[in-house]
Order: C-alpha cells, then structure tokens, then sequence
C-alpha cells in the first residue's frame, strides 16, 4: 500500500514537473522571445543607420549639419520600433517560474539600459517576490542618435576624423549594451528551456 501511495505520488509529481516545463516554455515564446526580437530589430536599426552615417562621413560631400539632419530623420522614422519594445517591456509580466525573477529583471534592466533609460524602469518587492514595473510605455529613448547629434553639434565643423571619432564610440556603446543584454536573454532561455 506504501508503495502503491508512493508511485502514485511520483507519477503527480512527474505531471507537475512536465506541465511546468509546458509553461514555462509558454512563457518564453509568448513574452520572452517577442521582447528579444523587438530589441534586435532596434538594435539592427541602430546598426545600420550608423554604417550609413560612417559611409556618409567618408564620401566627398560631407557636411556635419546634413548628418545630423540624417539622424534626426532616422530617429523620427524609428519610433516605431522603440515604441513597440517599449510597450512590449511595459506589460511583460511577473515570472514565477522555475527561475529566479532575477533573471527577468536582469534583461528587462540590460534592455533599458541600452537605451540609457534606467529610470524607466523600477523592481518593486511583493508578497511572492519581485515584480517588474515600468513606469510608463513612451518610446525607449533615443540616447545613441541624441549623443551622436549633440558631441556632433559641439564640434561645429565639418572634421571627417572627429565625426568618425564620434559615430564610433556610439556604435562601441551600442554593440556593449548589446551584449550586455544578449547574456541575460540567453541565460534566461536557457533556464527556462532546459
């Protein structure tokens, strides 16, 4: 009879396990993923405005104030993309999976952090834990195309070298913050999917 109550206690426990490997691979395909995609499709954005902006600098017809028309205008046309990050961070909810909800925070913070905005974003302790609670859904800021215009704007002149001194260090920032936020999402996947 022991063994009996035994086994079947095991198969329960066997079934809790599986349907929980079961939501937590929800959970990573319908919020995790979308978050990370919207963030890459940012950061290819961001990628390939500053290549063109390099190619820019290098051509005979540089002129710093069309530069940072250029950037001004990719800024406008790429609110969209940011918004839906934005938006996507803003309702991403609270995990009570297997893993820590470090982990959540840990890229939910590397993704706002990218964009320079870590007062977007606060970590309030309840009951079961920590949830994540953005402020609001306003476009993630724009702070690489920002510092680009204003070190731009402040040098007031047209030097190829110095312009490219500057497009430079952003994309270095861009490609850290990156990483930064790489590492979370693929330690997080693979709590969750292992």
């Amino acid at each position: 009879m022991i063994l009996s109550e035994l086994s079947t206690l095991l198969q329960f426990a066997r079934g809790l396990a599986e349907r929980k490997a079961e939501l937590d691979k929800k959970y990573f395909e319908q919020f995790i993923q979308p978050a990370w995609s919207a963030f890459v499709k940012v950061h290819e954005n961001y990628k390939s405005s500053f290549k063109k902006y390099l190619e820019y600098v290098n051509g005979d017809e540089y002129k710093v104030s069309d530069l940072i028309e250029s950037i001004r205008q990719d800024s406008i046309d790429s609110t969209d993309l940011r918004s839906e990050l934005a938006a996507i961070v803003h309702y991403l909810p609270s995990s009570t999976l297997k893993v820590s909800e470090e982990y959540l925070i840990n890229l939910a913070r590397a993704i706002t952090q990218y964009f320079n905005v870590r007062e977007q974003i606060k970590y309030v302790k309840n009951k079961e834990g920590v949830s994540i609670v953005v402020q609001d859904s306003r476009p993630m800021s724009n702070f690489a195309r920002y510092d680009a215009i204003i070190s731009l704007s402040r040098n007031g002149t047209d030097n190829k070298e110095e312009a490219k001194r500057i497009l430079e260090r952003v994309m270095r920032e861009l490609h850290s913050g990156y990483d930064k936020a790489a590492h979370h999402y693929y330690e997080l996947k693979k709590m969750l999917l292992a």
